[in-house]
């Protein structure tokens, strides 16, 4: 049997590989397990693997690593060549490996794509993210509440390894207060949030005209390793966010909006929270000089760490 297995979410790829190989080692034994990087293996030896009895007479299981983002173009066709003569092989069962998402549109690609042993791990959406976090919780007897798997959802995003981490660390803790269940107050006192969220700290202190604190947030930024522009970019996209919640709120519910706008329900309620301070004319004014500034940055007509320190004053003192 060949296995397919790909995708941009590297955490559960790598998992469903590992259980492919717990299951195998179970039934013949480590012995007969080979791992090869995809850089290095040629077509032909992967066909003497798949076709030649190992000492013991037993069947083996070949893991390819990422042949095919790192394997050159003619051994990627000889490799297709061979995969089609030891695809229906009892002797050994191959798996191929990809912890990213490899080139579409590749031959060798859209073959092992339509084999039934294929496994695909996309990034996971909010729904999928929820019930993954609740299941993981559950696995080790414990429980968490909606509110703070949506609060730990906006606070890490969708980075499985460090959700995994915060998970473990929320339940060690769970455990030395004797809870059963995981509640949002834990998620607060306990995780750090990303910069991704931390990004409302500086619109809440722009909004409450707050110089001194939105200039201590853009400092924790900068010292948290965050690019000048990354920076200011977040400030764009939130500033954009605002407008169109904004304009939203005017018709439906906080709900409705997250729903229509593809927006996550918390980031809507805090950008609810920001936008009372606002009125429509001073968020599209706000977001006229971003753009203003974002074009005098890119052509080289001003710095954008100064501007943007210069621009948070500006937006302070006159919205």
């Amino acid at each position: 049997m060949i296995h397919f297995i790909y995708g941009e979410d590297s955490f559960r790829s790598k998992e469903a590989l590992k259980k492919i190989e717990a299951d195998f080692i179970l039934a013949q034994g480590e012995i007969n397990v080979e791992k090869i990087d995809g850089e290095n293996i040629k077509a032909g030896q992967l066909e003497s693997k798949a076709s030649t009895l190992s000492f013991f007479g037993e069947k083996r299981l070949v893991i390819v690593n990422n042949f095919l983002t790192s394997g050159k173009k003619e051994e990627k066709e000889q490799m297709l060549a061979g995969i089609k003569r030891v695809i229906d092989s009892q002797i050994a069962d191959i798996v191929f490996y990809e912890d990213s998402l490899p080139d579409r549109r590749e031959a060798i690609f859209k073959y092992l794509d339509k084999l039934p042993a294929k496994q695909v791990f996309s990034q996971l959406d909010d729904f999928g993210l929820k019930k993954w976090i609740m299941d993981r919780a559950s696995q080790q007897k414990f429980e968490i509440s909606n509110s703070a798997c949506a609060r730990l959802i906006a606070y890490v995003g969708a980075d499985i390894y460090r959700l995994q981490n915060e998970i473990s660390r929320l339940i060690d803790f769970a455990k030395s207060a004797d809870k059963g269940q995981i509640e949002e107050a834990d998620i607060v006192n306990l995780i750090e949030p990303n910069n991704n969220y931390k990004i409302f700290d500086l619109t809440d202190a722009i909004s409450q005209k707050n110089i001194k604190k939105a200039m201590i947030v853009l400092s924790a930024f900068r010292k948290s390793g965050e690019d000048n522009y990354r920076i200011f970019n977040l400030i764009i996209h939130q500033i954009r966010t605002m407008i169109t919640v904004n304009d939203f709120s005017k018709q439906i519910s906080a709900d409705q909006i997250a729903k229509e706008a593809g927006i996550h329900p918390f980031v809507v309620k805090k950008t609810l929270a920001s936008i009372r301070n606002f009125s429509t004319e001073e968020l599209f004014r706000m977001y006229s000089r971003l753009e203003e500034v974002d074009w005098k940055a890119k052509t080289g007509m001003a710095d954008i760490a100064v501007m943007t320190e210069m621009l948070i004053v500006e937006i302070c003192r006159k919205c």
